[in-house]
């Protein structure tokens, strides 16, 4: 509840990124702890004229961990052209999917609060899984923005707990990108990821 009732101190948080981020790496070792419990990491993809391929890897389990998400920054003259999820990485013969609902949804959505998600596609099969699963969404080309990433919800588990994940998104432009000062491209963000802030809540909460 602390993540809602204090949205005035909800911030962007740039965090560094060289072109793969395993949420080991965060705070705690969750995406859900950058910053703070009341912020949300925010990473500037690299791109190249042929297009560059930008990975996240990490893990969701209900009801502990229900909810992954964070801010992805196209910069201005970038284009995301492509993005795929590989579900279940850890899973196997003898670590199969105990749990799956197709409420489990992965999400891209802009980070206005008021626009409709550019995909939401189910990646936990209601039924028994035994190894990896690759979801490729298609959706027209992106330019430059702040977008919301949102992996969970629904009810799943793997026989030996958590539900590994590696997504990736392919990003084209005219000169490899580095990370922006956060009071940069953060500044002009403001508090758009109040809305986000909240969904992610909500959804955490709702598997409680």
């Amino acid at each position: 509840m602390a993540f809602l009732s204090s949205p005035a101190q909800a911030l962007l948080v740039d965090v560094a990124y060289t072109g793969n981020y395993n949420e080991s790496s965060a705070p705690s070792g969750d995406y859900d702890a950058i910053g703070g419990l009341d912020d949300v990491g925010v990473f500037t993809l690299l791109s190249d004229p042929t297009g560059y391929s930008n990975t996240f890897s990490g893990s969701v389990y209900t009801p502990y961990d229900s909810t992954d998400g964070f801010v992805i920054h196209v910069s201005d003259g970038d284009t995301l052209t492509g993005a795929n999820i590989i579900f279940g990485t850890n899973l196997g013969p003898s670590n199969p999917l105990a749990i799956g609902s197709d409420l489990t949804t992965w999400v891209l959505e802009k980070n206005s609060g008021t626009d409709p998600a550019i995909f939401n596609i189910g990646v936990a099969p209601d039924r028994y899984q035994d190894g990896p699963l690759t979801y490729t969404p298609t959706f027209a080309a992106l330019g430059g923005g702040f977008y919301n990433i949102l992996i969970g919800n629904g009810t799943f588990a793997a026989y030996n707990g958590a539900i590994g994940y590696t997504m990736t998104f392919n990003v084209e432009g005219a000169i490899s990108a580095v990370p922006l000062p956060a009071s940069l491209p953060l500044y002009g963000a403001g508090l758009l990821g109040l809305a986000f802030l909240a969904r992610k809540r909500r959804q955490n909460l709702l598997q409680k």
